[in-house]
């Protein structure tokens, strides 16, 4: 857990939905930590960035990443780009 300010951040958090999606361990997890963040003051737990449903279960609003990134123009670069365009279209086809 990150602090600065009035935010507490969430990085890397391991949720476990195999057993039970309501009331996994990382739910229990999630609770205590932003319990504990409001306890000592903090106005805003940020999950930080990342679409994983468990993110907005606990969310009242979330904010939009934006990915800008600039390559060299040769073969390599172009398949390795459009091998992630196609990737990250696929996601948002079959989600």
């Amino acid at each position: 857990l990150l602090k600065y300010q009035d935010t507490s951040f969430m990085y890397l958090m391991a949720v476990d939905t195999n057993y039970n999606k309501k009331i996994s361990v990382g739910h229990v997890i999630t609770f205590l930590s932003i319990e504990n963040s409001i306890s000592n003051g903090f106005l805003i737990y940020d999950f930080l960035k990342g679409e994983e449903e468990y993110k907005f279960y606990w969310a009242k609003e979330g904010k939009k990443s934006l990915n800008l990134f600039t390559c060299q123009r040769n073969l390599g670069t172009i398949y390795f780009v459009s091998k992630k365009m196609i990737k990250n279209v696929a996601k948002v086809v079959l989600h």
